[in-house]
This record gives C-alpha cells, sequence and structure tokens, in this order.
C-alpha cells in the first residue's frame, strides 16, 4: 500500500508539472503574437538636443540656465531629464513648447536651470547629458544625448 501512495505522488506531481508548463507555453505564445503584431508598427526614435550651449564652450560658474529641443510634440507621451557631472538622480526638464491642450507637456522645446540645489557649474572640465523617455504601447524608448 505504501508504494502505491508514493506511486500516485510522483503522478501528481507530473500532472502539475505539465500543466505549469502548458500555462508558461501559452504565456510565451500570447507574448511572441503580441510583440509580432506591434513589431509591423513604426516608432519613430526620440531624439533630443542641448541647443543653448555647445561642447567646448566658457561658462561663467554657478548658475546656469541650458535651453534644448526634441522631437516629442503635445500627443506623444515622452519626457526629458538632464543630468550635470553625472551627479543623480536625472532632472526633469520644463516643457515650453507650444501645447494647444493646456496641459503643458510638450516638450518639443525645454528649459532648465542648474541650481545650487542640485548642482552648480565648476571650473573646469563640466559633462551635461540630456535624455528623453519615449513610452508606447509595448516599449520604452531611452535614448541619451
Amino acid at each position: 500500500m505504501l508504494r502505491l501512495n508514493v506511486r500516485i505522488d510522483r503522478i501528481q506531481i507530473l500532472i502539475v508539472i505539465m500543466m505549469l508548463y502548458s500555462l508558461i507555453d501559452v504565456t510565451r505564445y500570447d507574448i511572441s503574437r503580441t510583440l509580432s503584431v506591434y513589431a509591423n508598427q513604426t516608432v519613430p526614435l526620440p531624439d533630443v538636443k542641448i541647443t543653448s550651449h555647445v561642447q567646448g564652450q566658457l561658462v561663467p560658474t554657478g548658475t546656469l540656465s541650458i535651453t534644448g529641443v526634441s522631437t516629442d510634440n503635445s500627443s506623444s507621451i515622452c519626457d526629458v531629464y538632464i543630468i550635470l557631472n553625472e551627479i543623480r538622480p536625472y532632472q526633469r526638464v520644463y516643457p515650453t513648447g507650444s501645447d494647444v491642450t493646456g496641459n503643458n507637456n510638450d516638450y518639443s522645446t525645454w528649459n532648465y536651470t542648474f541650481t545650487p540645489e542640485y548642482a552648480t557649474i565648476q571650473e573646469g572640465n563640466n559633462r551635461m547629458v540630456s535624455k528623453i523617455t519615449l513610452i508606447t504601447p509595448v516599449l520604452i524608448i531611452i535614448m541619451k544625448i
């Protein structure tokens, strides 16, 4: 009688494993099918650029205002960030694009002022990096410039 119980336990375990595998396989199929549907859609890559200053430009130390442009508009879901000298976290810039909806989320033009509360321009070399994130139905695209 003891052997029979052991066999049933092994069969039960095998059935549970097979059921779990079938769930994983179905989920994998659904995900790949969903991705293949979205893969046929073209999503233009976002772009962001600092326009107020160029590489090698001399600027005074201390507080500094930055302006820039991006491929965002009021109908896309983007955020633009900037970082100075790798001091984290990235800072969200202020959208100044002509958003007709009044939501002020058009990052086609943007600005930011580095203040002592976050970071200031130091004597010597300083490095600014702007970053744009575009959220689509399937993925998040991050571009650093």
